[in-house]
């Protein structure tokens, strides 16, 4: 089977931390990692679809989208969603256990939920919510995971067979 072009991110807790501000007229607000705005720029261009399944909406959602260039897909149940194909998925709450049953491939934050950390079908990425989750899924998706070399420093997984022929 063809690895799923599909990924489907949760906004609270993955891509942010989890947290909301509202200031004075009731306007929340959300902060994301600068990598992972730059990381989904990255696996759109890639050829995969993207989409941020939120049950909440706040200002400033089409503009994170659009700037992106991925879909918002606002579901209280995540259970609904459907794709067309195998997909990945990355969660973190209890909210997402009926996700994770429909897609091929799970990943969660570190500091997920811990019935979440605890599927069989999920990979626990080193990453906690809100600080870089994105951009670890797109290092997995382009074999780009660094590894600490004795003797060379960190490089990636993609050119580790490299460096291994030339000892």
């Amino acid at each position: 089977m063809d690895s799923p072009k599909i990924i489907v991110f949760d906004v609270d807790g993955v891509l942010t931390d989890g947290k909301f501000w509202v200031d004075s007229d009731g306007n929340r607000s959300k902060g994301f990692h600068t990598r992972d705005v730059r990381a989904l720029r990255e696996i759109v261009s890639k050829g995969y679809e993207v989409y941020l399944v939120t049950a909440s909406s706040w200002s400033g959602l089409e503009s994170f989208a659009e700037k992106t260039g991925v879909e918002i897909k606002l579901l209280r149940d995540k259970s609904e969603f459907i794709a067309n194909g195998p997909f990945i998925c990355v969660v973190d709450d209890s909210w997402d256990l009926s996700l994770i049953e429909k897609c091929t491939k799970a990943y969660c934050p570190s500091d997920a939920y811990w019935a979440v950390r605890a599927s069989e079908k999920v990979t626990v990425l080193s990453t906690r919510g809100g600080e870089g989750v994105a951009t670890e899924v797109l290092d997995i998706l382009m074999d780009n995971i660094p590894i600490n070399i004795p003797g060379k420093g960190f490089v990636s997984s993609g050119k580790l067979n490299n460096i291994l022929k030339t000892k």
